[in-house]
């Protein structure tokens, strides 16, 4: 059994020797409380079961599921090792990691599995909240309204529907089983539910470490509702408690502050490393000061009214002063009046800090991405303003101010509104076209929104469009690094070169650790036919990002090919003379740069799967290469097939296969085969569907 140090034996107590203000089962039992859980829950699932239908976005679910490796390959020994050492995405959470993994276990790379998991944890987040708030206070109807508000509410389809979000209510939902250990802990002081909430608390802190600010909320919830100290009297401590001053509330807080401080050093750490912390150059703290009163505001009123709400907000280019000024002035109105109303509606000060404090980690101080603000970031902090409207809802009808009849046709208008509200919210989030699409329609200049179009158009096959949104991000900001990586690419799908190469070298001089700019190049050169210096760029990349996949196989498909051109002209060196086998060596060099080392490229592979049955050596970069060496079908299929037998959910390789009938004119094999590409991967429907290779389909 853990044992604890002699200071907190003081305070953590093993029985309940004290009596209890009200048994904490007593104020879950009621005939309602199964009723209002399958409420909400058929609630939540009519507003946000279509997700179950959605595709994967080029948003982040490329680096956290469908393009990641490490998560593709499922839950393994090896790979649940990686996400407790890796800081990939910028961050350190080895439980969201393994979350996305055991879904690929389940699922498959099925995005709507993916999404089904994210709202069967909006479902429990929910029904936790309700037992929560019903538990500790003993207000069945508001708690119900609160969970209600949270439950429905448009702010948190971004959440639910985003799979990349999983660390949204993943960590929700050990945040508020932490709450719930913890309530109970208050009541009875029994040392189980401490070292309950304790575990939940560090199982959060590995999902999303922005529950660092949990440790405060224990602090607030000990003054309202569970009354283990006394504010009223000048902060003086419940003395029908055992504890005997503050500092024992601070003592037997400082494991959870501990952990809280913690992950902020790992978690500043990881970011700077990544380069995901703006610095003060880049973005002046007056600057963040100032939009973070406008987002504490803007916060509040999409609360009230969620229109226009948007996937991602630009910073602004200049921030109104008036704007930080009225939202100076709303805060500071909003906090006296809470502490005003201390004594006589406790609920309203606890419920405002709860809201403010916990946005303070995302509220932009430390700045970490080129967000103003997001929706995501009040999933748990919008839990504050509810319950303020919630018990100040309760209080007007103890007074009689309202009638039953009206608030109850008041109460339910709201919830159908939002319901309704955030149904038609989540349809945005349909595939990442429709998603950026409305985030165009809702927001200006947003250069980010622009280039993730761009790329989702590039994926459809609409490269022409696909350039058109890289240009305008780079209107509205020319030093936008991705925006020049990816239209070096577009143009380079196009066969220009020389100008993708001068957009590559401009992505590097505004972000000279980009390994991705450095992979291109490499890809560029190739198809110049300057194999060797491309070799010497593929090794850069992987000095910049050890581990990318793309530039691992292209650095060993050079080398390959290279291997193979010496090998050749040095045999048939033997066999010319010196004279002749100088003119070949240049014959042979134009022969290999115009064919593009195609059949190189199908001995790699299966040199590769004969090594490595389970090595696909397949990527978005080696697509063009394939399709050039389709003629070849007798030695390219059983390639592919290959592939297959080890990688059934290999979207590619069926694509390919069904590319190979296509050509040969078997229309019904590629139609299944096509049919299987698509099932795999459901990003890609369009570009399948339309790419050239697939008209002799539609004959």
């Amino acid at each position: 059994m853990f044992k604890f140090t002699k200071a907190f034996k003081n305070y953590l107590p093993v029985s309940c020797d004290c009596p209890a203000p009200k048994s904490f089962q007593d104020k879950l039992k009621g005939k309602y409380t199964i009723w209002v859980c399958l409420i909400l829950t058929c609630m939540i699932f009519f507003s946000y079961m279509q997700v179950v239908k959605y595709e994967f976005t080029n948003f982040d679910d490329d680096n956290y599921v469908y393009a990641n490796p490490r998560v593709t390959s499922g839950l393994t020994a090896k790979n649940i090792v990686w996400a407790f050492s890796s800081a990939h995405c910028a961050n350190w959470h080895p439980i969201t990691w393994i979350s996305h993994m055991l879904d690929v276990e389940i699922y498959g790379i099925n995005a709507g599995g993916h999404h089904f998991t994210n709202l069967i944890f909006h479902v429990a987040n929910t029904i936790l909240l309700f037992v929560f708030l019903k538990g500790v206070t003993g207000s069945f109807w508001s708690s119900a309204l609160v969970a209600a508000l949270f439950a429905l509410h448009p702010l948190h389809v971004e959440s639910v529907a985003w799979i990349s979000e999983r660390k949204d209510v993943l960590s929700t939902f050990f945040a508020l089983l932490t709450l719930i250990c913890y309530g109970w802990y208050g009541i009875y002081r029994i040392s189980v539910w401490y070292l309950s909430a304790l575990l939940f608390f560090i199982l959060g802190l590995m999902t999303k470490p922005m529950l660092v600010t949990l440790p405060c909320l224990f602090l607030l919830l000990d003054y309202w509702p569970l009354s283990r100290i006394d504010i009223k009297n000048g902060f003086e401590y419940n003395s029908s408690r055992e504890f005997s001053s503050i500092s024992s509330l601070l003592w037997e807080k400082i494991p959870f502050f501990m952990l809280a401080a913690s992950s902020i050093v790992i978690t500043y750490y990881v970011q700077q490393s990544a380069g995901a912390v703006s610095t003060y150059q880049f973005l002046p703290l007056g600057e963040r000061i100032l939009n973070a009163l406008v987002s504490y505001a803007a916060y509040i009123g999409k609360m009230f009214w969620p229109a226009g709400l948007s996937v991602f907000y630009p910073y602004p280019d200049s921030l109104e002063l008036w704007k930080a000024s009225f939202s100076l002035a709303l805060l500071t109105g909003i906090t006296l009046f809470t502490i005003w109303q201390r004594k006589r509606r406790p609920y309203l000060l606890v419920g405002w800090l709860w809201y403010f404090g916990m946005l303070v980690p995302v509220i932009g101080i430390v700045q970490v991405g080129g967000q103003a603000m997001a929706d995501r970031y009040m999933y748990m902090p919008i839990i504050g303003l509810f319950i303020m409207i919630s018990w100040a809802g309760s209080d007007i009808m103890k007074r009689k101010l309202l009638k039953p009849i009206f608030a109850v046709f008041l109460v339910t208008l709201v919830l159908l509104i939002l319901m309704e509200t955030s149904r038609r919210q989540t349809r945005h989030w349909v595939n990442s076209i429709t998603l950026y699409n409305h985030a165009l329609a809702v927001t200006n200049n947003n250069e980010t929104v622009h280039l993730n179009l761009g790329k989702a158009l590039n994926d459809a096959g609409k490269n022409f469009e696909a350039r058109r949104h890289y240009e305008e991000a780079l209107r509205i900001n020319p030093d936008f690094a991705d925006a020049h990586l990816n239209l070096g690419s577009s143009l380079l799908d196009e066969g220009q070169i020389r100008q993708a190469i001068n957009y590559y070298n401009h992505a590097l001089r505004l972000k000279p650790d980009m390994a991705a700019a450095y992979n291109n190049i490499g890809l560029a050169l190739v198809r110049t036919g300057n194999l060797e210096k491309a070799i010497t760029f593929f090794r850069i990349a992987l000095e910049k990002d050890p581990e990318n996949a793309e530039a691992t196989i292209n650095l060993k498909l050079s080398k390959n090919i290279m291997n193979k051109i010496f090998e050749t002209v040095r045999s048939m060196r033997k066999i010319l003379s010196a004279e002749n086998a100088n003119s070949l060596s240049l014959d042979l060099a134009k022969l290999s740069k115009r064919k593009k080392e195609m059949m190189e490229t199908v001995d790699y592979y299966r040199d590769s799967l004969t090594k490595q049955p389970g090595f696909s050596g397949l990527s978005e970069s080696d697509i063009p290469i394939l399709l050039e060496v389709m003629l070849e079908y007798e030695c390219l299929l059983p390639i592919m097939l290959k592939i297959i037998d080890n990688q059934p959910e290999n979207g590619e390789a069926c694509y390919h296969i069904a590319c190979i009938y296509a050509r040969k004119g078997q229309s019904r094999k590629a139609d299944l085969w096509l049919k299987r590409a698509i099932n795999a991967a459901p990003t890609k429907r369009i570009f399948f569907e339309s790419d050239p290779d697939m008209m002799n389909l539609k004959k």
